[in-house]
């Protein structure tokens, strides 16, 4: 099979599980495992990510066993977060206009004179490995992937032919899915404060109930299972950013809305802290999820603080009827076909549910955080 009929069998696996999987979560994993069945991996992971920062939030991983992925993930996020990224790291390949290369490729035929080789294949049993990120066709990046081989053959030109063609597939599929599963039912909100506080060493030090519950709510493992992926990434990040600060955005299965701050203490240690999110700490990403234009971005703001079309065409310096076309190119994206349908669509999952509880003085619903 050559890689145009290898990667057009697998767009319509993409396309089909991108419309049929009731989840973010079963998406990753039928996508996975389509790839894995047309190009054979001995180890495979498939991660959506928040794009603002390109850390993992949720990953369906394929070949590795539990304690594999734990110590791949160690490895991993060691490499591409640590004060100097490893060659062939997926932030390196988001500045390329091809998003995915081998090791091979990257290192010049070097291999085993590299780091990702000595510090991760190795370590795991593994010779070769392709990665892969997963921009939209908007050009945002809601993905990445890694396969793995632990003998010869290595991966051949034929097949990153084959899943070059159906990288932005993939990465359209991970936007879209992002929006599924949204909570319509108002969750419990864990007692006391979420907090996770990271050594020096890159282990947990503390890790409070409240926090574990929402570690597990995420999907992210139990806390006896090691450090998860996103708080190990989140923490590394916070290390060298500018600003000594993290912020990432995740969803549960449930569709809840969770935000992680990750910041720098001193003597080397990140203190994490979990909350539920509110609309405006999200919005930004349910923007990109529904591919909307900057334009339309802003004509949206305008309407969630219930401004008529006359006065967003004076704020925006538009016509009336030019943001009525923006406000009909938004209800075709998202789905409704009115302001009131738009506005309760987008803020069900923060609103609605919680209707009737008690409120504090800041006009935030009691018990949140």
């Amino acid at each position: 099979m050559t890689p145009v009929q290898t990667g057009a069998r697998l767009s319509t696996v993409v396309r089909d599980a991108a419309s049929a999987a009731e989840s973010d979560s079963e998406f990753r994993e039928v996508v996975l495992d389509a790839i894995c069945d047309r190009v054979p991996s001995d180890g495979a992971i498939l991660c959506s990510v928040d794009p603002a920062v390109l850390v993992p939030t949720a990953v369906a991983a394929a070949g590795y066993d539990d304690v594999e992925v734990v110590r791949g993930a160690e490895l991993a996020t060691a490499l591409e977060y640590g004060e100097v990224p490893a060659v062939n790291s997926f932030a390196s390949l988001l500045r390329r206009t091809r998003g995915i290369r081998t090791i091979g490729e990257a290192t010049g035929g070097k291999i085993r004179e590299s780091r990702p080789y000595r510090e991760l294949l190795a370590p795991l049993g593994m010779r070769d490995h392709v990665r892969m990120v997963l921009r939209a066709r908007d050009g945002v990046c809601w993905g990445i992937c890694d396969l793995a081989r632990s003998g010869a053959p290595g991966f051949d030109d034929a097949e990153v032919e084959s899943l070059a063609r159906v990288l932005r597939t993939i990465g359209d599929g991970l936007r879209t899915s992002l929006l599924r599963g949204a909570s319509r039912v108002a969750p419990e909100t864990p007692d006391g404060p979420a907090v996770v506080v990271i050594g020096a060493d890159n282990e947990v030090e503390t890790m409070t109930p409240a926090a574990a519950d929402y570690v597990e709510r995420l999907g992210w493992g139990r806390p006896d299972q090691g450090v998860p992926v996103p708080v190990r990434a989140a923490a590394l990040r916070a290390r060298t950013a500018d600003g000594g600060s993290v912020v990432l955005r995740a969803h549960t299965g449930a569709g809840e809305w969770v935000l992680l701050r990750a910041g720098r203490i001193g003597q080397g240690r990140i203190v994490l802290t979990l909350e539920q999110a509110r609309l405006p700490e999200i919005v930004s990403l349910v923007v990109a999820a529904y591919g909307l234009t900057p334009r339309e971005a802003e004509v949206l703001e305008q309407v969630l603080a219930g401004r008529t079309r006359d006065e967003i065409g004076r704020r925006l310096f538009i016509s009336p009827y030019t943001a009525a076309d923006h406000l009909k190119s938004i209800f075709a994206k998202t789905g409704v076909h009115s302001r009131r349908s738009l506005v309760a669509h987008l803020v069900h999952t923060e609103y609605l549910p919680r209707l009737g509880q008690e409120l504090r003085p800041d006009g935030w619903f009691a018990g949140l955080r």
